[in-house]
């Protein structure tokens, strides 16, 4: 039986590393300008790119790294908005 806790713990891993590289390559300067509406407008951006990759139908295996991609900044941007919120954003260090 596939343990569901520890493929979670290993999805939600990969994606913190995602967000870690992506903000030290992008640093803070956007979240800073705009906020958590920032945060929520690039989210709404990528749900409309997802939207255009899968429509309203099965999602094809070519389109699916792509769908993945998008569901990953997704939940980072989750990850970013609740951490702005509970205020460690900026004190945790890249």
């Amino acid at each position: 039986m596939v343990d569901f806790i520890g493929r979670a713990v290993e999805t939600t891993n990969s994606i913190a590393g995602l967000l870690g590289h992506k903000r030290a390559k992008y640093g803070d300067g956007n979240f800073d300008k705009h906020g958590l509406r920032g945060i929520l407008i690039r989210m709404d951006d990528k749900m409309s790119r997802l939207d255009n990759i899968v429509g309203f139908q099965d999602i094809k295996s070519d389109e699916i790294p792509h769908a993945l991609e998008e569901l990953q900044d997704i939940a980072g941007y989750a990850v970013a908005a609740i951490m702005r919120i509970e205020g460690t954003w900026k004190d945790a260090d890249v």
